[in-house]
């Protein structure tokens, strides 16, 4: 079952729109769409589809809402609850056991590669993939046919890390 979450309003959308654009210093529409398709790495026709002035807000991911939140500054935790904090040893210990890969800027645009086995391991956490998966509304099947392979979506990677306790400045949200 998927976690239960409030589309949020067409005003609420635009706003935080509008604070991503503000908080850093965009000026154009171009400036938001290289914007936020650099800093979410999404698809051309994606990012074009969720900073259209008609876009359909019945079709917006929770991942990438929480994702936009973030972007825009906005405190997130009344829609995305973090359950721990992770201690300095214990993000150096997670790092490691994670692959020092994943949390570079190589990725082939839309997935982030990582030592997938041990995500959902005690050492880090201990969220399954089912748990982590309804948690952001995604789809547990689909998620796991490429988790499986290795391929992790960026944005539900850097949930995942916000989620295990890693600070958003160590995530690469500033």
């Amino acid at each position: 079952m998927y976690h239960k979450w409030t589309k949020p309003t067409s005003s609420q959308y635009q706003a935080t729109l509008l604070k991503i654009k503000q908080k850093n210093e965009l000026e154009s529409e171009m400036d938001l769409f290289c914007f936020i398709k650099e800093h979410m790495h999404l698809s051309d026709r994606v990012t074009e589809r969720i900073i259209a002035d008609n876009f359909d807000i019945s079709k917006l991911k929770y991942a990438n809402w929480v994702f936009m939140n973030l972007l825009a500054g906005n405190d997130v935790s009344k829609i995305f609850e973090v359950k721990q904090r992770l201690s300095i040893p214990n993000i150096i210990a997670a790092k490691c056991l994670i692959g020092a890969d994943a949390f570079k800027t190589t990725y082939d645009g839309f997935h982030v590669y990582c030592n997938s086995k041990v995500l959902f391991q005690s050492k880090i956490t201990s969220m399954t993939a089912r748990d982590f998966t309804n948690s952001i509304s995604a789809d547990y099947t689909v998620f796991n046919r490429k988790f499986i392979k290795g391929e992790f979506p960026y944005v539900q990677f850097k949930l995942y890390l916000l989620k295990v306790g890693f600070p958003l400045d160590l995530i690469g949200i500033r």
